[in-house]
């Protein structure tokens, strides 16, 4: 028997199984399992530091020794509720909770995902691909001389008339010219038909966006009253140099690249799932979706 047992003892078997038995039991005690306990609760130095980062953060300054007392009791009471609470299930089928891990997720995908800063040329690629988001509306600016029918009355679209004829017979009188006060702005750099239905009314920017340049036209009615102009330049609606856009593309895809690598993120996890929607599931999903595109 003696005889076995050194013949078995002189197998390198026994040796390999014998030093990873060692180190198994070294790593054992230097790295002891975490405990499971339920009703243990240890507070280390992390969770102090987290205790004073939240302190400080909703009051501008850091606690002081007389307060951390009481902010470790209420850390304890609100561990020692939320197991409790887990305990009896009341975090099972509650929305809110639901939807805060589910946006603690997103932000761990977003961490967890790389991205890469975009060149120049990925840049003109993009805001070639996204055109018609970043195309200049067609713009008009000009110079405007107002005549109030508040205060003129009836004579107001005669004062204009009269006004009209003389600035075309002579533009240099433009300054000697007295219309009214206007509560808009009138700097003459262009704005859009958008900017100008928003101020004056959809008939006075269409009707500003047929104007020649160059030359007092009018009298051009709006909401507000009546107008002479001087359409100093019209421009068409152009799609703008990358210069001209940098950083709004370069935030736009960096915000589309961590979509799709949160989405990508996301394939991965659900790619570990099985899903399996039932018959009568379908069914009541169909019926509910036919209810709610109902007339």
């Amino acid at each position: 028997m003696k005889v076995i047992v050194r013949r078995i003892l002189r197998e390198p078997v026994v040796h390999f199984m014998a030093l990873g038995a060692l180190i198994f039991a070294i790593d054992a005690t230097l790295h002891p399992p975490a405990r499971t306990d339920p009703h243990r609760i240890e507070i280390g130095k992390a969770d102090i530091d987290r205790i004073r980062a939240l302190y400080a953060q909703q009051w501008g300054a850091a606690p002081g020794a007389a307060d951390m007392p009481n902010l470790v009791e209420n850390y304890i009471r609100s561990e020692v509720l939320f197991r409790e609470g887990v305990t009896l299930g009341l975090d099972t089928d509650d929305s809110v909770i639901r939807n805060r891990v589910m946006q603690k997720m997103e932000f761990l995908l977003q961490d967890a995902t790389s991205i890469a800063q975009p060149s120049d040329a990925e840049m003109a690629v993009y805001l070639d691909r996204h055109a018609a988001s970043y195309r200049l509306p067609e713009q008009v600016g000009f110079t405007q001389i107002y005549f109030s029918p508040s205060l003129r009355g009836d004579r107001a679209a005669e004062h204009a008339r009269r006004a009209l004829m003389l600035l075309q017979a002579d533009p240099s009188k433009a300054a000697g010219v007295s219309g009214d006060p206007l509560m808009l702005p009138m700097d003459p750099s262009p704005r859009s038909r958008e900017d100008l239905e928003t101020d004056y009314g959809a008939d006075f920017a269409a009707r500003l966006l047929t104007l020649p340049t160059g030359s007092w036209q009018g009298p051009v009615r709006s909401a507000l009253g009546l107008h002479l102009v001087l359409v100093d330049e019209h421009l068409p609606s152009r799609l703008p140099s990358l210069a001209e856009v940098r950083d709004r593309v370069h935030d736009d895809l960096m915000a589309e690249r961590f979509r799709d690598g949160n989405d990508q993120a996301y394939a991965k996890l659900r790619s570990r799932y099985q899903i399996v929607v039932t018959p009568d599931a379908s069914r009541a999903a169909t019926t509910a979706i036919a209810t709610v595109n109902s007339p």
